[in-house]
């Protein structure tokens, strides 16, 4: 076999692994949960890193699907200030009720909607007013609000030990 008939298996090769995978990760992309139509009650909590919370509202009606929905509701009736930039996650918060995301900081999120929310540890479940919120498994752009549900978003110092 000469070292030009090598070269092109080997670059065929490549390129079957390359589109193989690709299908693999279009296929294991998981799917944005559904959202819920219509008028919808909910309570909303946002805390510094001291756990001191900086905004909150009980008893929120919105007609929005997602939860980047209810910040640009609020944002909008001038409740909270809020920015965010595109990712291929969705949107990512740059800040946030006057509080700069920097470094590897971010806003953990935490709801009470047991169905989406994430029971597998990666991340302590948070706690408030003796009630237990799990993290949840999706972001702003793609967690559906449920009405009757708290959303709870906690500035988080990351620190790399």
């Amino acid at each position: 076999m000469t070292a030009e008939v090598k070269k092109m298996k080997k670059i065929l090769l490549a390129v079957v692994l390359m589109f193989s995978l690709s299908l693999c990760f279009t296929a294991c992309k998981p799917s944005i949960p559904p959202a819920e139509p219509g008028e919808k009650v909910i309570s909303v909590y946002i805390l510094n890193q001291n756990d001191e919370v900086v905004f909150s509202i009980k008893d929120y009606d919105t007609d929005a699907e997602y939860f980047d929905g209810v910040l640009a509701e609020l944002k909008s009736k001038g409740k909270i200030t809020w920015e965010s930039v595109p990712s291929i996650y969705g949107k990512n918060t740059t800040n946030l009720c006057g509080i700069a995301v920097t470094g590897t900081n971010y806003f953990g999120f935490f709801s009470n909607d047991d169905d989406l929310s994430d029971n597998s540890g990666w991340m302590p479940n948070y706690t408030m007013d003796g009630v237990e919120y799990k993290p949840t498994n999706w972001g702003i752009s793609s967690m559906p609000i449920k009405d009757g549900k708290t959303y709870i978003l906690v500035y988080t110092v990351y620190t790399v030990s």
